[in-house]
């Protein structure tokens, strides 16, 4: 028996390995574990898989008797379902309970430059994200007959002809037992294993057993067979990393070009002694190879197998994703490079169509913006929508069940509008929390609307903001919402909404710094520092799109930039940007603070915000 602690590095390992599954004295099996994944997987990742194998391994893989027994026992079982089943049923769960809980946790500004109610809507959008995603997968189960026919399927066209798995339960247990205590692998880890009990709900009946030996009886079918087809090498094909099939202590591979492919693996798969010990004593097996879905994907991505993409990409563990609001860029500055033909065909399906009163031609979101600004009375159907909205999430529930096209379709261009701006005008007052929480959800649902509708409830909002009434703008143009309507702002469907209420602005004498145009804004930041103070940079001034944010002396409570950040005598230059968008609604990703952003500047007690109302634009000079 061969022992060693020594480990490979990942180029030996994936080389040999590449060379085994070309090695006609190499035969592979696939345990139950690697059938049940591929179960899950979709049909062109699967086809890939066995386009792969069939054409370096013909003839030299299969599926052992007992492992396709205990995949048909799964399948009764719904093991697959259920499991689908609690893993969405805990993001739910989150999705439901975790913001009642966190929420008081943000009564407090804990960011500096993060208003309180921006932290509750970045959680609550999170969660709604998190909710959707979960409906996402749920969507698997439509799929699972499918999916369970083709793995049956490649069960049978590759199960073992000729096996002596029922002469190798006549030693069962006293076998079982005897190896088990001995922790002689495969399998002691498995003899707690209890007898499990499933419902037959075709007659009632309960199925019941235990697999405890079901390692041990797999393994020495494989034996039998190799030693049948006089195999030199045997790979097994399992997502089982118990320490009863791998050798223990291993350490995670730090090699660069896997840690490129993701940053956390396993141990590189070294099967325990005894197996190859075992194997070399009955089968005259020379080598024994254990590869789960994620190394064998690493492997084929390592040699660059060709028609294998789809197969790489779900077998290899990925990195968890950016924050959503990178994916969004990302999505919206890839969707902006294409033709508006091309856009309308990448768009997310809709939650139902665009009705035939909605337009989102200029005249008609013009006469919108004018007639949008007098409330609904409530007992219209979009005045009881906004009330319905407030009322389930006062409930502890999201705003998804109202989103219908009954609700929606129906409604003309104007209803819309003032649907949008009633809702984000009761937010902006801050007369209940659960205006802005309900608002919040109607963002993160907005890019599913039909793009017409999207854009007019849109525009409503936009309203609500800058243009609340005719004849000025609203300073400062504020919202706890500001992040994510710039988000939704960049997406195809309100670049409409954005520009008609855009022109609405410029016919006013004083505009606000920044305004949602449909697009990326950059607005360039500058920062002055007090010459006087030779120890350390003090910062005197600050300056946004030419116009002076910052005075001295400023003793306002609400205004006084040491008192606005808790205190601290010393930020960043970042740091004061957040508190600067903070105060004039601008978003912090659209301020270019360049490398000043970086610098620790001293606060002096002094210093702070000019009163917002009086920073602007100056719109009759623009115009001049």
């Amino acid at each position: 028996m061969k022992l060693s602690i020594d480990t490979k590095t990942w180029e030996d390992f994936s080389s040999e390995a590449f060379a085994s599954f070309a090695d006609t004295a190499t035969h592979i099996y696939i345990d139950t574990s690697f059938l049940m994944w591929l179960t899950k997987i979709g049909p062109k990742s699967f086809g890939e898989f066995k386009d792969w194998i069939s054409a370096t391994c013909p003839g030299r893989f299969y599926v052992p008797i007992w492992a396709g027994h205990e995949y048909a026992n799964h399948y009764v079982a719904r093991t697959l379902a259920d499991e689908l089943d609690a893993a969405t049923g805990e993001l739910s769960g989150v999705a439901k309970s975790a913001y009642s809980k966190l929420r008081p946790f943000l009564d407090g500004d804990l960011v500096a430059g993060k208003a309180v109610e921006a932290q509750q809507v970045q959680l609550r959008n999170a969660l709604s994200a998190l909710e959707t995603a979960a409906d996402n997968c749920r969507q698997w189960k439509s799929h699972y007959q499918d999916r369970t026919k083709a793995v049956m399927s490649f069960i049978t066209e590759n199960s073992l002809r000729s096996t002596p798995v029922f002469e190798l339960m006549n030693s069962f247990p006293a076998l079982g037992i005897a190896r088990f205590d001995g922790r002689i692998p495969p399998g002691f880890q498995d003899r707690g294993k209890k007898q499990r009990t499933v419902d037959d709900a075709e007659d009632g009946k309960a199925v019941t057993g235990s697999n405890k030996y079901g390692d041990l009886i797999f393994w020495r079918e494989i034996l039998d067979h190799a030693k049948t087809v006089q195999a030199r090498h045997v790979i097994l094909l399992s997502k089982d990393g118990k320490n009863d099939w791998l050798f223990g202590g291993g350490t995670q591979p730090n090699d660069v070009v896997l840690r490129e492919m993701g940053r956390k693996w396993k141990p590189l798969p070294v099967p325990h002694p005894m197996l190859a010990f075992e194997a070399f004593n009955t089968a005259q097996v020379e080598g024994v190879s254990l590869i789960d879905s994620a190394y064998l994907g690493a492997l084929l991505r390592q040699q660059q197998v060709p028609g294998v993409s789809a197969f790489v990409d779900v077998a290899v563990v990925p990195d968890p994703p950016p924050p959503i609001d990178e994916q969004k860029a990302a999505k919206q500055a890839a969707m902006a490079k294409l033709p508006p033909e091309q856009r309308h065909q990448q768009a997310p399906s809709s939650l139902f169509p665009d009705g035939n009163n909605v337009a989102s031609t200029p005249p008609a979101l013009e006469r919108a913006i004018s007639q949008c600004r007098a409330n609904p009375p409530g007992a219209t159907p979009m005045g009881m929508l906004v009330q319905q909205m407030r009322e389930l999430v006062a409930s502890g529930e999201g705003i998804s069940s109202l989103l219908t096209e009954q609700n929606f379709a129906s409604r003309t261009t104007n209803e819309l509008a003032t649907f949008g701006r009633v809702v984000h005008a009761h937010v902006l007052s801050g007369t209940s929390p659960e205006y802005t929480e309900a608002a919040a959800d109607l963002l993160a649902k907005l890019e599913q609307f039909p793009e017409k509708t999207g854009g007019a409830v849109l525009l409503g909002m936009l309203v609500a903001m800058y243009v609340p009434v005719r004849g000025e703008c609203r300073l400062p143009a504020t919202s706890p919402l500001l992040d994510a309507l710039y988000s939704v702002s960049r997406q195809a469907f309100a670049k409409a909404a954005c520009e008609a209420v855009s022109l609405e602005i410029d016919k006013q004498e004083m505009q606000p710094l920044f305004r949602l145009t449909g697009s990326v804004v950059e607005i360039d930041a500058k920062f002055d520092i007090d010459e006087t103070n030779r120890d350390e940079d003090s910062i005197a001034s600050l300056s946004l799109a030419n116009e002076e944010v910052l005075s001295e002396p400023q003793f306002g409570m609400k205004l006084n930039l040491r008192n606005l950040s808790n205190g601290k005598e010393h930020l960043s230059g970042a740091q004061i940007l957040e508190l600067t968008g903070r105060m004039l609604g601008i978003p912090v990703d659209a301020i270019n603070g360049g490398v000043d952003a970086d610098r620790p500047y001293f606060i002096s007690e002094k210093i702070g915000f000019k009163n917002p109302k009086t920073v602007f634009v100056d719109g009759q000079e623009e115009t001049a």
